[in-house]
């Protein structure tokens, strides 16, 4: 090829080169269609606060955020509105609010806010840091609308709930019984507002979908738990991400089990296992006998998870080194676990 091409052909891909890096630049530099917004009132002493007043600070803490279109104006909303992108607000799901009255700082953890407008109508400040979960924000229409029932915790109610010094309250922890090869298949990600129902013979009421059950004895007070591993990363050190997502339940003497999908979205493979489950309801604190066994229970049920996901896998010789350390891994948690003293 003669040299004068080769240089014609060096510059006009250069040139393209060039023209994607302002393209792609500017496609991040500049807001696109997607973003979200978070708006909140704060009360103090049983009143709403002007959050404009000299003794009060806002700081909007991992993400980057916009002046919204009409600013502050008491006793309205404050809101937060995030930079969008073509791929969503700027928020990290790390996000937390720092919301600052004198010396005092009150640090609420809140729902994401990327894609979406989260709002928060009854934040009491109080010091401390707060963490509000997915799951109750996601129900807050429910009990706004059912105001001749009662449910906890809300958001409505005492936040010392979602205080990040309280490790255990209104969870649901699973324990997997057996093992089971497929279920059919109901969706996580349904937006139906209808809950399954099953009564025990002793009349108590449960209400669940996808991650939550709800329990009542008398149809009027409601406890809402959330579904969950006893640990969100595996013994070998991987984080489980993915969801949780309840097929049915049933009772059998007097023990309350579920039939649910599992989905482990972050660890390497990835995949879905099915099995049942024993439900154990923790309303304020969890022992140190039930966590510990709980922890047991979940190392033997990732070993067999990876194992099975593995063999799944169209080439599993791929996945022999790896599976080869979870193994080591596997011998030395379970070696850890006999030899740690007897509570």
């Amino acid at each position: 090829m003669p040299k004068e091409r080769q240089q014609r052909m060096k510059r006009n891909t250069l040139y393209i080169f060039f023209v994607i890096f302002l393209i792609w630049g500017n496609g991040f530099a500049q807001p696109g269609a997607y973003g979200g917004s978070l708006e909140f009132k704060v009360y103090k002493d049983g009143k709403q606060v002007d959050l404009s007043g000299k003794n009060w600070k806002i700081i909007p803490n991992n993400g980057l955020f916009k002046e919204p279109s009409n600013p502050y104006k008491h006793p309205d909303f404050y809101q937060i509105v995030s930079v969008p992108t073509p791929m969503g607000g700027m928020v990290k799901p790390d996000f937390y609010l720092d919301i600052v009255f004198k010396k005092d700082t009150m640090r609420v953890y809140t729902p994401n806010f990327s894609n979406t407008d989260v709002k928060l109508d009854s934040i009491t400040f109080k010091k401390g840091t707060y963490k509000i979960p997915n799951h109750i924000y996601g129900l807050k229409q429910m009990v706004d609308e059912n105001k001749a029932l009662n449910y906890k915790p809300t958001l409505n109610e005492d936040w010392e709930v979602f205080s990040t010094n309280v490790l255990e309250t209104y969870k649901c922890y699973i324990e997997k019984i057996e093992d089971i090869e497929f279920l059919s298949r109901r969706s996580p990600y349904g937006t139906t507002k209808e809950w399954d129902k099953m009564s025990t013979t002793k009349r108590q009421l449960f209400s669940f979908r996808n991650n939550i059950i709800m329990t009542t004895e008398d149809r009027k007070n409601y406890v809402i738990y959330e579904i969950k591993n006893i640990s969100e990363t595996t013994f070998w050190g991987e984080d489980i991400g993915g969801y949780i997502s309840i097929n049915s339940i049933f009772q059998k003497n007097n023990t309350i089990y579920a039939l649910i999908e599992k989905f482990y979205g972050s660890t390497q493979p990835s995949g879905t296992t099915y099995g049942i489950y024993k439900l154990h309801f923790v309303e304020e604190s969890i022992s140190d006998t039930l966590l510990d066994y709980l922890k047991r229970k979940q190392i033997e049920e990732d070993y067999e998870a990876v194992i099975k996901l593995i063999e799944r896998h169209p080439s599993p010789s791929v996945w022999e080194i790896k599976l080869t350390e979870i193994k080591t891994e596997y011998d030395i948690a379970v070696k850890s676990f006999n030899e740690a003293p007897k509570k």
